[in-house]
C-alpha cells in the first residue's frame, strides 16, 4: 500500500486484523449529548457520500483526511489519530448491516477468533460491549419485528413507540447494565440512536453501498507510523492533546470547512507569511490561529475570567453576522 493512500473502512481489515483504540486514548466522544451538533453535521455527510448517484464519475467519494496509527507484530493497528470517525464508521456499518438484513455477513467479516475487530482498550467494559455487540444476532430479528408492524410510529399513548435502537441493546438479556456507567458504552448508544433517526427512512440498501471498494463513497487516508520511524514516546506525547474541544474550536472547524467548500471564487489576499498572494481560505485558516488570535488574546479576561479568547472572538463574529443580516434585510 502506498503512502497515504485512500482507503475504506472496509479494505482496511484487508491490512490488519485489528482495529484498537489503545488505553492511552480518551472514550468515545463523538455521541456524547452535548456533542449533538458535530454529531448531527458528520451524519448528514456520511449520509449524503451514501445516497449520492454514483454513475456520476465528477462527484467524488467522502474523504475523512488522515488516520494514524502503529501496527505491532500482531497485525493490531493501534490508532493514535482517527478514533471518532472510526468509531461512527464502526457503529454505523452494523447498524445498517441490521437495517438491511446483512449481520451475517457483517459478523463475518468484522470478527475474528469470536472477538470484534474494532474494540477499545481504554476500559475492560468497553471491549466486552464491542465484542457482545457482534456476537449477538438478536438485536435484527427484535428490530425488524418492531418496524414491520410500524411501532416507531404508533401513538404517544402506546409504551412500545419509545423502543429506538439504543433501547433494543440496553434491554437485551446479553446487555450488562454496569455498562450504562461507561462513558464509551453511553456514547456508542447515543450514536446509534442518532444514526437510527438520520437513516431509518432510506429503503435503498445502504450497507451494500458503505462496504463498495470497487465504487467507493466513504475513504480516509491511512498512514501507519512505523513507516515514518516514530517512537512510543512520541506517540504518547502527541496523545496528550486528546481532551474535548470546545464549543469554539468546533465551530471554527466547521466555519473552515464551509470557507473550503464554496463553489464561488473567494477573493485572493497578500499574505507574507505564506510568500504572497494566497487564496481566501488559506488566509482565513492563517489568520485565525495567528495574529487574530493574538489580538483577542489581550481581552480573554474582560468577560471572565477564563484564560481563554475563545468567547470574545466568538461574540466578534456573531457582531459581523448580525450585521451583515441587518444589511441583508434592511427593507423589513
Amino acid at each position: 500500500m502506498n503512502m497515504g493512500e485512500r482507503v475504506t473502512f472496509n479494505e482496511l481489515l484487508d491490512i490488519v486484523n485489528f482495529i484498537e483504540i489503545p488505553i492511552i486514548q480518551r472514550d468515545y466522544a463523538q455521541g456524547r449529548k452535548d456533542q449533538s451538533e458535530v454529531r448531527n453535521a458528520f451524519l448528514d455527510s456520511l449520509f449524503s457520500a451514501l445516497i449520492r448517484d454514483k454513475t456520476y464519475d465528477d462527484q467524488p467519494s467522502l474523504n475523512l483526511d488522515f488516520v494514524y496509527g502503529d501496527i505491532d507484530n500482531t497485525d493490531t493497528l493501534s490508532v493514535l489519530d482517527g478514533q471518532q470517525r472510526l468509531t461512527t464508521l464502526f457503529l454505523l456499518h452494523w447498524f445498517l448491516a441490521v437495517k438491511y438484513n446483512h449481520l451475517t455477513e457483517f459478523k463475518a467479516r468484522f470478527t475474528l477468533k469470536g472477538n470484534s475487530r474494532f474494540t477499545y482498550k481504554t476500559r475492560p467494559s468497553s471491549s466486552e460491549f464491542f465484542n457482545a455487540l457482534l456476537s449477538n444476532g438478536t438485536i435484527q430479528q427484535r428490530y425488524h419485528a418492531l418496524t414491520k408492524f410500524n411501532i416507531y410510529q404508533t401513538t404517544e399513548s402506546s409504551k412500545i413507540n419509545d423502543y429506538t435502537i439504543d433501547q433494543l441493546i440496553a434491554n437485551s438479556t446479553w446487555f450488562f447494565s454496569a455498562w450504562k456507567q461507561d462513558p464509551t458504552v453511553q456514547a456508542c448508544l447515543n450514536m446509534l440512536k442518532a444514526i437510527e433517526e438520520r437513516f431509518a427512512l432510506c429503503n435503498e440498501d445502504l450497507y451494500l453501498r458503505i462496504v463498495d471498494s470497487d465504487n467507493p463513497c466513504i475513504t480516509f487516508q491511512f498512514l501507519p507510523l512505523s513507516k515514518f520511524g516514530l517512537s512510543d514516546e512520541l506517540y504518547i506525547k502527541m496523545n496528550a492533546r486528546g481532551k474535548p474541544l470546545t464549543p469554539f474550536e468546533n465551530f471554527k472547524a466547521n466555519l473552515q470547512q464551509t470557507i473550503k467548500s464554496f463553489s464561488e471564487e473567494l477573493p485572493n489576499y497578500d499574505l507574507a507569511a505564506r510568500g504572497g498572494v494566497v487564496n481566501g481560505y488559506e488566509y482565513f485558516i492563517h489568520k485565525i490561529d495567528t495574529d487574530w488570535a493574538d489580538l483577542f488574546w489581550t481581552y480573554r479576561t474582560v468577560g471572565d475570567k477564563h484564560d481563554s479568547y475563545d468567547d470574545e472572538l466568538m461574540n466578534f463574529i456573531r457582531l459581523i453576522i448580525l450585521y451583515q443580516y441587518i444589511i441583508d434585510t434592511k427593507n423589513n
